[in-house]
């Protein structure tokens, strides 16, 4: 009975969160995270049309040497791409691939608290308490490599604590394999690794005459796995010039009045109502109270909590300089960490009276709909913060020209959006600083054919006039040219 009824509860959960993405599997990106997204999708078209390396992820901008941009390892990127080169590009084939992943981060969060409580019910019951968290929910469609990395970062996190609790050897390498596949999918992820560090050093302490042999075996195995993470960050690190994230607030540091609103907003908004929801908050610090009152988590001690806790929560003072009031896919990281109480939460309820197993009912009965009324909207082309003209004319933008003829963008900070939107690649301008001398060259020297602007100050410009030849498309405020030659400039 007990069998039958963990799996109506994760079915459950599977078949409303579907229901509630249908509308999203064939939605173009846009609306949150679309700047995120767009520079993901650039890495898979690339890989599909051009060059399948899978260590040459590449970005639409040509106005340096190469295009060749290395962030995390486009393993998601890489792996998606191959699957379209079979049966075609469409935007459905990207979304449903990352559905797939975050459907196996459900199984790992399944098998997580099945490791910590020996109980289908309840690990049934944190799928469900997860797939509802809303930044896991509204991007368990978005093509980023966070659910990637997500994914193997909750693998980790299950197979250190299997270990912890079995002693063997194959659940040893299962978690630092995971552990290097998430710092590789996306450097934060890393942290999580502080686990076993902590675990390292309570087996210096131990009073075991071999502990020294099973230190060294714990340890060199971790190593070994991370060999390849520090390899492949100590190679693209030094190439990051337009990534400020790596400078948190080092450089550019907004000032302490700014930066106190900024962390007011992160915690009473972000982290109560989009990383968790009110249901999971209240069941989060209900689990911090038994792990203080009980002095541990599950079969381990509570530093397997709160360490990790801190090390999180120093990352996101950091980071929060850059992040500011956005980006929750940042803070992903903390779902592993912070499902440790939520899990104790319901395994003491269930243990518990009547009334706690009431409440804890009622909690899980609201969260899909806190979830989807925190998330519907973000959806919406207005939360892509960018012109909204580009979305709405997106079909015809498209059509303009082939795929690869090279074109001129203005007002594109993002340096992806508008030519993925447009599905070219060319030369990119944050801002409306385009001297018509740039725009010849660009023409006679570097083969762009059309220009995307939907600057005034460009079009007005004397000697403008020369450089184009018609308006092929015109919508709202942007206006596609085709450019023209003109007398040749050095």
């Amino acid at each position: 009975m007990n069998n039958i009824r963990a799996l109506l509860i994760v079915v459950s959960a599977v078949l409303i969160s579907t229901f509630l993405h249908l509308h999203v599997f064939t939605l173009p990106i846009q609306g949150k995270d679309t700047w995120r997204q767009s520079k993901t999708a650039w890495n898979i078209r690339y890989f599909v049309r051009h060059d399948a390396n899978i260590l040459n992820p590449r970005q639409p901008y040509l106005n340096g040497e190469d295009n060749i941009v290395r962030y995390e390892f486009p393993l998601m990127q890489w792996s998606i791409a191959m699957v379209e080169k079979v049966i075609g590009e469409h935007i459905i084939v990207m979304r449903l691939m990352v559905y797939l992943i975050s459907l196996l981060t459900l199984f790992a969060v399944f098998k997580l608290a099945l490791t910590l409580t020996d109980k289908k019910d309840i690990s049934a019951i944190a799928v469900w308490i997860f797939e509802f968290m809303p930044t896991f929910f509204y991007n368990s469609t978005s093509i980023m490599p966070d659910v990637l990395a997500l994914c193997f970062g909750m693998f980790y996190v299950l197979y250190f604590f299997k270990h912890l609790k079995s002693n063997k050897r194959s659940d040893l390498f299962y978690a630092a394999l995971f552990i290097a596949l998430a710092g590789l999918a996306k450097l934060p992820f890393i942290l999580l690794g502080i686990l076993s560090f902590i675990r390292a050093v309570e087996l210096m302490f131990k009073s075991q005459p071999n502990r020294w042999q099973e230190v060294f075996r714990y340890a060199s195995v971790k190593a070994i796995a991370l060999l390849p993470v520090m390899a492949w960050y100590a190679m693209v690190i030094p190439e990051w010039k337009d990534n400020n994230i790596t400078d948190g607030f080092i450089t550019n540091f907004v000032g302490w009045p700014l930066f106190k609103e900024f962390l007011k907003n992160q915690i009473y908004v972000n982290f109560p109502t989009e990383i968790l929801n009110i249901p999971a908050l209240l069941l989060f610090f209900a689990g911090v109270f038994f792990i203080l009152k009980t002095r541990k988590v599950f079969l381990a001690r509570p530093m397997y909590f709160f360490i990790p806790l801190l090390i999180l929560f120093m990352y996101f003072f950091y980071i929060l300089n850059v992040i500011r009031e956005g980006h929750e896919y940042y803070l992903m990281p903390f779902y592993p960490i912070l499902m440790l109480p939520i899990i104790g939460t319901v395994y003491q309820a269930w243990q518990g009276k009547m009334v706690a197993k009431i409440i804890v009912g009622m909690l899980l009965l609201a969260m899909p709909f806190v979830c989807w009324n925190q998330e519907k909207d973000y959806w919406d082309v207005k939360y892509a913060y960018f012109n909204q003209d580009f979305f709405n004319c997106r079909e015809e933008l498209e059509k303009i020209g082939t795929q690869d003829d090279k074109a001129v963008f203005i007002n594109d900070e993002s340096l992806a959006i508008l030519p993925y939107i447009a599905d070219k690649s060319g030369y990119i301008f944050w801002n409306n600083h385009l001297p018509v001398l740039w725009l010849k060259d660009m023409f006679n020297s570097q083969g762009a054919r059309y220009l995307y602007s939907d600057s005034r100050i460009v079009e007005e410009q004397e000697g403008f006039s020369e450089c184009v030849s018609e308006i092929v498309f015109e919508c709202g405020t942007l206006k596609v040219y085709k450019l023209k030659g003109g007398e040749e400039t050095k």
